[in-house]
């Protein structure tokens, strides 16, 4: 397989003697050294504080982003995919102690305030789950 026809490129050519990122940038711009430009960069606070409604019930700040079906929010944040509550407490208290999960306190798995949020065991946010799904 030759390289890609670009001089400064030495990735294999696929299409047209260029390698697939020159020939999507000849697709898209008509130029293979045209300069695609990123998606801008937003700080985390700004990623995750847009996406937020801090006008819930009982005080929750709903999360308004991606929701999974199991009722979490998901959020692309400090150069990853984090669920939307651990990266708002991260944001707004700190790093969440090793070895500990955040139980929502609230029972509202897309609430991301920070005061609705407690670092506890696994064992201890199971039985709390427990504990509450029993009360119902």
């Amino acid at each position: 397989m030759s390289a890609c026809s670009v001089t400064t490129c030495d990735k294999p050519a696929v299409k047209r003697g260029w390698c697939s990122a020159h020939y999507s940038r000849w697709r898209k711009k008509g130029d293979v050294q045209a300069h695609i430009p990123l998606r801008p960069f937003l700080d985390p606070h700004a990623q995750i504080m847009s996406k937020v409604d801090k006008n819930g019930p009982g005080g929750c700040w709903l999360w308004k982003g991606h929701v999974l079906p199991t009722g979490y929010g998901t959020v692309n944040a400090f150069g990853t995919v984090l669920l939307a509550h651990r990266a708002a407490y991260r944001l707004l208290v700190g790093p969440i102690p090793d070895g500990l999960t955040l139980d929502h306190l609230c029972r509202v798995t897309h609430c991301v305030n920070p005061d609705h949020l407690e670092p506890v065991t696994r064992r201890e946010n199971i039985r709390r789950r427990d504990t509450h799904r029993s009360q119902k």
